[in-house]
């Protein structure tokens, strides 16, 4: 039962004595008692909610890396690796990993700080697509060079039998086509300087 301090017992808004029997205060105190368990449980729910909101509004790590590839913020990405494995594999894209977003944009500081991450340069999606097949089907030729220096496989075959030089063809990307010629000769001849002063000369005519 609630106290009752000097007669008085809290009615409403106010105080208000109380008088008569005992069985009078009783039926005071219960009510009171019943306000106050209503207006706690018609709060609580508000306090739920509203917890649940800020949470929901506070980007996961892995939101914030993807942000930063997004956004091609090198120095984010740096900040967040060690709490985000640049490896993962999102459902929700065909099992794309962050490098092959960072590829599709042509974001080339994204892209060299998720390799020096630690960043699987030959990952594949669904369709066996790799971060190069990415570059190359969008004509991101500076990208391109970036993950082949890295290390990307440039004969990589995709579940569609297709490969870079393939796509891009099918994508009219001549320049790309041009340049994986030239990597490929690069390589026919045990060196990569060819591709690379390649692309120095023509630096003028690469479209990003």
């Amino acid at each position: 039962m609630v106290g009752f301090v000097g007669g008085y017992a809290p009615v409403g808004a106010g105080l208000t004595q109380v008088t008569g029997s005992g069985e009078a205060r009783d039926v005071v105190c219960n009510v009171r008692v019943r306000q106050v368990a209503r207006a706690r449980a018609q709060r609580a729910p508000r306090t739920v909610l509203r917890a649940s909101l800020q949470s929901s509004s506070s980007p996961s790590r892995r939101e914030q890396m993807r942000e930063a590839v997004i956004t091609n913020d090198a120095a984010r990405i740096a900040e967040l690796v060690a709490d985000v494995d640049v490896n993962q594999h999102d459902a929700a894209t065909g099992n794309s990993t962050l490098l092959h977003i960072a590829a599709n944009r042509g974001n080339n500081a994204a892209v060299t700080a998720l390799v020096d991450a630690g960043a699987d340069i030959d990952a594949e999606n669904d369709n066996g697509m790799t971060a190069l097949l990415f570059a190359v089907c969008k004509g991101h030729v500076r990208t391109a060079r970036e993950l082949l220096k890295a290390g990307a496989d440039v004969r990589h075959i995709t579940t569609q039998k297709a490969d870079a030089l393939l796509y891009a063809q099918e994508y009219d990307q001549p320049v790309m086509l041009e340049f994986i010629q030239a990597y490929h000769e690069a390589l026919d001849r045990n060196g990569t300087g060819i591709f690379l002063r390649w692309l120095d000369d023509n630096e003028p005519v690469i479209a990003e």
